[in-house]
């Protein structure tokens, strides 16, 4: 975790930092800590690092990686909500019954998937 996903992961959740101590339960002086580049989560107590994850995550964040999910390197997002989550394909469904490729839905009989 890097100083800059927290700072991004509290924006996405529109919290201040005293909205991340109290969730976390670390000290506002621990926060700015974590957040300052200069200081960051690396030179921060594991307890301190994983308090702050649980916290961003349990709200819905979602922790990247470089190369995790995309390149150029870490970063955050928010986990998408199960009525808003599709699959991502390709635009092809199948129709099991007619063992049929169809796209957007239409399979070539005229029936919809």
């Amino acid at each position: 975790m890097e100083a800059s996903q927290i700072r991004a992961a509290r924006s996405l959740l529109n919290w201040s930092q005293g909205e991340l101590v109290e969730r976390s339960g670390l000290s506002l002086t621990t926060v700015r800590r974590m957040e300052d580049e200069k200081i960051g989560p690396a030179r921060s107590a594991a307890g301190n690092v994983d308090a702050v994850t649980k916290a961003l995550e349990a709200a819905g964040v979602l922790f990247m990686n470089d190369g995790e999910f995309i390149r150029g390197g870490p970063g955050v997002r928010l986990k998408p909500q199960r009525a808003e989550f599709e699959p991502i394909g390709l635009g092809f469904d199948i129709d099991h019954h007619d063992d049929q490729i169809g796209l957007g839905g239409v399979v070539p009989n005229g029936k919809g998937a």
